[in-house]
């Protein structure tokens, strides 16, 4: 019975571990605005503090800023971007200091909190596109599932007996 406890506890340990808020974007702006109600009119809320995030598309560095392109998607109560959910549109990040344009590359998932800054002209392929500008107090980039630090799995392949000891040897019931 006491080995059951231990049992449950630990299940109940691991599984909250995997819902936590990273540290840097715990910070969640009491109003929850939208990508999608600032579009029309992004100088009704410059200076407004929100939390978005997405995919990134592409990443500038300039002398002391990094500027980070994205496509927004609805993020999960971790923060989280949910990459198959619908997308409102685009945006923008501005990040102080320089981000190494290898980690934060294309693809990635990528999660900042900061203040409405405005919003800048640009291109989508040959299209004029309004970007609104976020301007991050904190920003978190998600890990990426294909990393080659991922555990892979096991290195050989092990075939399945249903009388292994722990270590993975032991009677299998042939003779």
């Amino acid at each position: 019975m006491r080995i059951i406890r231990w049992q449950i506890g630990l299940i109940i340990v691991a599984v909250s571990g995997c819902s936590s808020i990273p540290q840097n974007i715990q910070d969640i702006p009491a109003e929850n605005i939208q990508l999608l109600q600032v579009k029309p009119n992004v100088q009704a809320f410059k200076g407004k503090k929100v939390r978005w995030g997405g995919e990134i598309v592409s990443i500038k560095n300039a002398d002391n800023k990094t500027t980070i392109e994205l496509v927004q998607y609805r993020l999960k109560s971790n923060g989280k971007p949910i990459k198959n959910a619908s997308s409102d549109g685009r945006f923008m990040v501005t990040v102080d200091g320089f981000l190494e344009p290898v980690v934060y590359s294309a693809k990635r998932l990528f999660t900042a909190v900061g203040y409405l800054d405005g919003q800048i002209e640009g291109l989508i392929d040959q299209q004029p596109y309004q970007f609104p500008m976020l301007s991050a107090e904190s920003y978190y980039l998600w890990p990426n599932k294909n990393s080659r630090y991922r555990y892979q799995g096991y290195p050989y392949n092990y075939r399945y007996y249903p009388y292994y000891d722990y270590f993975g040897f032991g009677f299998h019931g042939y003779h």
